[in-house]
């Protein structure tokens, strides 16, 4: 996990409103694979506007990213393990636990998709990656994904009045 340090007291991070966390960590994991597959759209179909729209989509999808991190809520989800309260890492065990049952089913029903796709690619002619460019989408939407779904977890698990700060 990822947890930025902006030059603050030591320890410390931005406080922020939890409905703004779940606002950027939503953002961040809908609009990076919408603008994968409209950039894929208009690459395949040679329909600019697509991929310059899911250009943006991705770029949207990057500063949600930029935005959350340094924040209280992704402190908990990416700090040191010594510099978290009880309370904290108890948090964290269940928001890691929770995390790492959706990316291994993510990852299944990916697996199971691109057998099936590359078995059936000639009758049905479902898109399997084939160049560099769709594999880089594929595993920088993976890192994406692991990088945000701890921190969208935590976020929509705390109550939406609280400010995460840890007394900066």
């Amino acid at each position: 996990m990822i947890f930025y340090r902006k030059p603050m007291k030591e320890g410390a991070s931005l406080p922020m409103r939890v409905k703004r966390v779940r606002v950027l960590s939503l953002l961040a994991l809908v609009t990076y694979p919408v603008g994968a597959i409209l950039a894929l759209l208009g690459d395949l179909n040679d329909v600019a506007a697509f991929a310059v729209g899911g250009l943006l989509l991705v770029f949207v999808a990057l500063v949600a990213f930029v935005g959350m991190v340094g924040t209280g809520v992704q402190r908990i989800a990416g700090e040191e393990d010594a510099k978290l309260d009880p309370v904290e890492m108890d948090l964290r065990h269940r928001t890691y636990s929770r995390a790492y049952n959706y990316v291994s089913s993510a990852f299944l029903v990916a697996l199971l998709y691109l057998a099936i796709a590359s078995d059936t690619q000639d009758s049905i002619g479902l898109w399997v990656p084939s160049t560099f460019d769709h594999w880089s989408g594929v595993m920088w939407g993976g890192i994406l994904l692991v990088m945000v779904l701890p921190t969208a977890i935590l976020s929509w698990s705390l109550p939406e009045e609280e400010i995460v700060d840890d007394g900066a």
